[in-house]
C-alpha cells in the first residue's frame, strides 16, 4: 500500500473512535482547573476531538499539536536522546503541554493543551499522562471490540 493510502485508513481508524478522545478529554477538563482549550490531533494535523475551541480554530490547533510534536521530535533526535514522549512551555501565565500517544503500530495521535493553572506541575504531568495511557488503552480496546 503506498504512503498516501496508510495514512489515509490511519486516519480513518482513528476518526472511526473520535467519542474515546472526546469523553477522555471532557474528563481531563474536569481533572484540571483553568485549561484554555485541548484538542487530539493526527500527527499530520486534522482535529479528533477537542474542548473550549470552536471548529473554525480547532484546525489551527490541530497544526499546532503536530508542528510542536514535530519540532520536539527533531530536538530528541537532534540531542540522540530517541524519541520525544511530552513537551512542556511554561507560559507567563500558565503552560501548554504536548504529549503522544501512541495507539498501536503506525497509529499515533497528540494530545495539546494549554492552562492557566500554575498549581503543581507534577499533578498537571500526572493527569495528562494518565488520560493518555487511558486513551490508548481504550482506543485499543474498542477496536478489538469491532473485529
Amino acid at each position: 500500500m503506498a504512503d498516501n493510502d496508510e495514512a489515509v485508513v490511519s486516519y480513518e481508524e482513528i476518526m472511526s473512535e473520535a467519542d474515546v478522545f472526546q469523553k477522555h478529554l471532557e474528563e481531563l477538563n474536569e481533572k484540571i482547573d483553568g485549561i484554555t482549550y485541548s484538542i487530539v490531533a493526527t500527527v499530520d494535523g486534522f482535529p479528533v476531538a477537542y474542548t473550549h475551541l470552536e471548529e473554525k480554530n480547532a484546525a489551527g490547533s490541530a497544526a499546532l499539536a503536530a508542528s510542536l510534536d514535530g519540532l520536539g521530535e527533531t530536538v530528541s533526535i537532534e540531542s540522540q536522546m530517541e524519541s520525544v514522549d511530552a513537551i512542556h512551555v511554561e507560559c507567563a501565565n500558565g503552560f501548554i503541554f504536548c504529549r503522544n500517544i501512541d495507539l498501536e503500530e503506525k497509529r499515533r495521535v497528540v494530545l495539546l493543551l494549554a492552562t492557566t493553572n500554575k498549581g503543581s506541575l507534577g499533578i498537571l504531568l500526572w493527569h495528562i499522562k494518565n488520560t493518555s495511557d487511558e486513551m490508548k488503552k481504550d482506543f485499543v480496546e474498542k477496536k478489538k471490540t469491532k473485529k
